[in-house]
């Protein structure tokens, strides 16, 4: 890395201006050259700013010496993103620590920080995986091309879990170009990209990349990917609405697992099994395998859906009382989880449920859950101002009724029928 480089990364890490940096040394034209990488630094110079630094001249002129500290990164920073971390990954990520622990190549030190922000991420801590691509985020200038692509999967990700579809779709497709161009291998990107339009119904495009994914997960032998991918085909298929497509699906995937022996993905698939039998009518077959589902996630933010399934499954049968005890669990553990996308379309299906809308409840949704998703899901927000329209209809306030079918109208601009609320 050019000396440049680790002069200007180390001089924003202090928090210096180039005019604080070049008191008593040099002019601030010198050091804009040095750090553009315009002129060769004289020794005594750079042995002055290294100084002010706190770097030794090794540190800016020996960055290369970490080639194979930076190649393990990447391997780490892989396997999280392809479901296949290290079994001992904590320990892994403390060894990368204590070697990267005094270099002062900004490659290194950036590389570090962004593996950080995808472990956090895997592990769904919001704090420390924001801080982190906070920090890469400020010197994206002196990104190698391969690292920015991995910055823009890690911001996809961010914005994926904690953030805006949409804005999810535009940093993944970021990632994709780079990744394309270096001619690296994309599908980890293609399986997000799949996932992300799948979210927003576009389920077309959600095929098209889960399928591109799928084949090359298919010829690695990738387990976990290989589900991830038939997973998320067979949702698609139940938000086409072609639920015995999709239960042909999730029954082929449950035969995979079980000759590989394993229960990891039992919950999920055991849910969208049960949800697709539920959407299709057949509540009796349905309910028990999310029932199920719920006994077997361990991770508590993953029993939220199972929650939702399970209030609109005895809603449709009628059994109230049931379906207000799965509803009232379900916002206790929104709210505990901070899941609002959740919290709101419980508020939904629990005013449909009692037939007994507050004016309470109306200002909640217009107020706080369509600003929530219009900036999280254009889908659902689309969704929400038609329920909004109906629920004014019913309470004969044809002004807001009417508001809201026009601003439907407007927005509406698919064929996409598919239903993300349930009530």
């Amino acid at each position: 890395m050019p000396v440049g480089e680790v002069i200007q990364y180390r001089r924003k890490e202090k928090g210096l201006t180039q005019a604080s940096l070049a008191i008593g040394i040099c002019s601030i034209p010198y050091i804009s050259k040095l750090e553009n990488n315009a002129l060769e630094p004289k020794e005594d110079i750079l042995k002055l700013l290294c100084e002010k630094l706190d770097l030794t001249i090794t540190d800016v002129k020996g960055a290369d010496r970490y080639d194979d500290t930076l190649h393990l990164m990447k391997k780490a920073f892989i396997s999280i993103t392809e479901r296949r971390p290290d079994p001992d990954i904590e320990q892994l990520i403390k060894d990368i620590s204590l070697a990267v622990r005094d270099v002062a190549a900004p490659d290194i030190q950036l590389s570090y920080k962004l593996l950080l922000a995808q472990y956090y991420l895997y592990k769904r801590s919001q704090t420390p995986a924001y801080e982190y691509l906070t920090e890469v985020k400020r010197h994206l200038p002196l990104l190698d091309k391969e690292i920015l692509a991995g910055f823009f999967y890690s911001k996809g990700l961010y914005e994926y879990l904690y953030g805006s579809l949409e804005q999810s779709l535009h940093e993944y497709r970021k990632s994709r170009e780079i990744l394309t161009d270096l001619h690296l291998e994309i599908a980890f990107v293609n399986y997000q990209l799949g996932l992300v339009h799948s979210n927003l119904m576009h389920i077309d495009d959600s095929m098209f990349y889960t399928r591109k994914a799928l084949d090359y997960y298919n010829d690695k032998l990738n387990i976990p990917r290989i589900v991830d991918c038939n997973m998320l085909i067979g949702i698609n298929y139940r938000r086409l609405e072609k639920y015995s497509a999709a239960i042909d699906q999730y029954l082929r995937l449950q035969e995979l697992l079980l000759h590989h022996n394993d229960q990891k993905y039992f919950g999920k698939l055991q849910h969208n099994l049960g949800h697709t039998y539920i959407l299709r009518g057949d509540y009796e077959e349905g309910i028990p395998h999310v029932k199920k589902a719920l006994e077997t996630k361990a991770y508590q933010p993953e029993k939220i859906n199972s929650l939702y399934v399970l209030s609109f499954a005895y809603k449709k049968c009628k059994q109230t009382e049931q379906a207000l005890r799965y509803i009232h669990q379900g916002i206790e553990l929104s709210l505990k989880e901070n899941d609002y996308a959740y919290y709101y379309k419980f508020l939904i299906t629990e005013a449909f449920l009692e037939d007994n809308v507050q004016g309470n409840l109306l200002q909640t949704l217009e107020e706080e859950a369509l600003p929530f998703y219009k900036k999280q899901n254009s889908s659902l927000h689309n969704e929400l101002v038609l329920i909004l329209a109906d629920l004014y209809k019913k309470h004969k306030r044809y002004k807001k009724a009417s508001h809201y079918f026009e601003m439907y109208i407007l927005q509406n601009t698919t064929n996409n029928h598919s239903r993300g609320f349930l009530y």
